[in-house]
């Protein structure tokens, strides 16, 4: 009994799970033209990706990279 209560439960949570991001709004690159990456450390995350931002600049004239810090 156990057993299929915790079978249950996560299958439970998978659609629950699912569910939350079902209606989502999809924001891609290709629609919005600017790259979004969420970064939580400035001196290490944030810095790089700044780097590879430019890298990129350098590459491509028009692409566009925003960083999020969610610290």
């Amino acid at each position: 009994m156990k057993k299929w209560m915790t079978v249950i439960m996560v299958v439970l949570l998978i659609c629950i799970l699912s569910a939350c991001s079902f209606g989502a709004a999809k924001n891609t690159y290709e629609e919005s033209g600017v790259l979004t990456a969420w970064a939580w450390d400035p001196l290490f995350n944030v810095a790089a990706l700044e780097m590879a931002g430019e890298y990129y600049k350098q590459e491509d004239e028009d692409f566009k990279l925003q960083i999020i810090e969610n610290g």
